[in-house]
């Protein structure tokens, strides 16, 4: 399964003109191969409702010019139906911001936040939605219902849990398009799951210092294999980290869905995602169509897992041309059959540092050791200090 790049453009900064802020962002987004963004209605950028005879627009003119710009540039969105910050009352993270509760056009028309949930509001949500469907029209790559759902205030599982059994049922049925709701705490996953299994869950990790965030996508991926984290990052992060994320969020979700970093900004200035291309079109090849889970440190819950997909020895400079040649070296070897071919096993991968190897393979249970002693190397890729290498199992 092919997997699409997308990255999180979540609003526009303040006293930038959205339009040409936008077009700049889709710019830079073609010429790093990424065709999915992620984006808020909130108060931040755009919005709209009307409810009980009342009605609020906020910036869709300029929406429909947005829209406009990526659709002419090929590239598909996944809207925000609601965020957290205009359903609580106080705002830490974005202070410089003035949408609460209180100054947001939901608090006309509801008495507490956690109204919007109840079954008399559910008119509010789909109006809000059949707008934005206009607006979007055919660009769109799939719909979230409620950014960071658990922080509304007197958040309630079980309420939540059936609006968006309602609301995403409607939702999915108007295209067929994949529905996600995202938690701020992934430890709502497992009950909401439960709950609501056809609506899918985003999740958002962050970690502080840099590389904590590395090893907590890989840590709640390999625990919820069904989700997809649609937000990753911090602000200095280093390419060694975003690769071995955006890879984590690969080879670990079942859809092989690639995980959206939150700093876009920093990921493109890095050009991270142009350095990730050759990566993935390696793991696209050796993946096949089996799961693959981390064996050794990861097989055991840890509370900070300390492997990674990738190494911080993998290097932007001269990226190319190594995962050129590499890749041209595993495409011959690849060619040839090997001794005892013949067997149904699909191969496994393998990333190798000089600190650390970690073994994903589809079949039989791994040993404990530092990797797989018995497998057989199909093909390599080498990078600096780092080497991806497919291999076939032994036995």
């Amino acid at each position: 399964m092919a997997a699409d790049l997308a990255i999180n453009v979540g609003f526009p900064p303040m006293r930038r003109d959205p339009v040409r802020y936008y077009e700049d962002v889709f710019d830079r987004m073609r010429a790093d191969g990424v065709s999915v963004f992620r984006f808020l209605m909130t108060d931040f950028s755009f919005n709209c409702y009307a409810h009980g005879g009342r009605s609020f627009d906020r910036g869709m003119e300029a929406l429909e010019r947005v829209m406009a710009a990526a659709r002419a540039r090929g590239l598909r969105a996944i809207p925000v139906l609601f965020d957290f910050n205009e359903l609580s009352h106080t705002n830490v993270e974005w202070s410089e911001y003035d949408h609460t509760f209180r100054s947001s056009f939901l608090s006309s028309v509801l008495a507490r936040p956690m109204d919007l949930f109840a079954p008399e509001a559910l008119e509010l949500a789909l109006g809000k939605f059949r707008r934005v469907r206009e607006v979007v029209g055919g660009a769109a790559y799939a719909w979230e219902l409620f950014n960071e759902v658990d922080q509304v205030d007197g958040f309630a599982l079980p309420a939540v849990a059936a609006w968006a059994r309602t609301f995403g049922a409607a939702v999915r049925q108007a295209d067929g398009l994949p529905v996600y709701l995202s938690f701020a705490n992934p430890g709502h996953v497992p009950a909401f799951r439960a709950a609501v299994p056809e609506v899918r869950v985003g999740i958002h990790v962050y970690g502080w210092p840099c590389r904590a965030f590395e090893e907590n996508v890989v840590y709640w991926q390999s625990r919820f294999p069904e989700c997809w984290v649609m937000e990753f990052g911090h602000p200095q992060a280093t390419v060694p980290s975003l690769l071995a994320a955006l890879s984590a969020g690969f080879l670990l979700n079942r859809e092989r869905r690639v995980a959206l970093p939150w700093y876009w900004d920093r990921v493109l200035e890095l050009r991270a995602f142009h350095a990730f291309r050759p990566v993935l079109a390696f793991l696209e090849e050796h993946a096949g169509d089996g799961g693959f889970e981390f064996v050794g440190t990861l097989r055991r819950e840890m509370p900070r897992p300390t492997a990674a997909a990738l190494v911080s020895t993998f290097k932007l400079t001269g990226v190319r041309g190594v995962l050129s040649k590499a890749r041209a070296v595993a495409a011959a070897r690849l060619a040839r059959p090997a001794a005892g071919a013949g067997r149904a096993r699909r191969p496994g991968l393998a990333f190798r540092s000089a600190t650390r190897l970690i073994t994903l393979s589809t079949g039989g249970e791994p040993p404990d050791g530092d990797g797989d002693p018995g497998s057989r190397p199909l093909a390599s890729l080498h990078a600096g200090g780092l080497t991806l290498a497919a291999h076939q199992p032994a036995g």
